[in-house]
């Protein structure tokens, strides 16, 4: 495997979108894409991707406050 790289001039969900094309123009629309779910990844960026025929798949972030933040949301849904 390996890394495709295309510069955006600043994080967005339209800037990921055109990225997201870029590379699908080059290697194929992909079956899944996993995200951290940070606000580039937005409801327009997962529509996009479901036009393309592609799952969009919410893993945790990397960011240790966010995965925190995440675990306790996690926990209290699970609770309900």
């Amino acid at each position: 495997s390996y890394v495709c790289v295309f510069p955006i001039p600043s994080v967005s969900t339209k800037n990921t979108i055109k990225a997201l094309r870029q590379y699908c123009s080059i290697m194929g629309i992909p079956k899944v894409c996993k995200v951290d779910g940070g606000p580039e990844y937005s409801h327009k960026f997962i529509h996009a991707l479901a036009q393309l025929g592609c799952n969009v798949v919410l893993t945790m972030p990397r960011n240790s406050n966010t995965v925190a933040h995440r675990t306790v949301r996690l926990r209290f849904e699970e609770a309900e």
